[in-house]
């Protein structure tokens, strides 16, 4: 049997180019699915970061403190890293 060639891979700035045109929900479930694709931490490093998630949900939640938009810190990183 003949092997099909394989697709060429997307390069980063590709993957970059496409991920630029996804929603902000789309963008944060890719980077917690990229996130997830590197090495694990290790269980007590997980675990206080859970807690310290959980701790921030709970500020924002309650009102005791307030989020800045994920546009506007994007907008802010692009231009301080353009």
């Amino acid at each position: 049997m003949m092997a099909m060639p394989k697709e060429p891979a997307m390069t980063l700035e590709e993957i970059k180019r496409s991920a630029d045109g996804l929603t902000n929900g789309e963008r944060a479930d890719l980077a917690d699915y990229l996130i997830g694709t590197l090495e694990p931490l290790d269980s007590d490093h997980t675990d206080a970061w859970r807690k310290e998630l959980v701790r921030r949900m709970d500020d924002i939640r309650s009102g005791r403190i307030t989020g800045i938009p994920a546009d506007d810190v994007l907008r802010r990183l692009r231009e301080k890293y353009p």
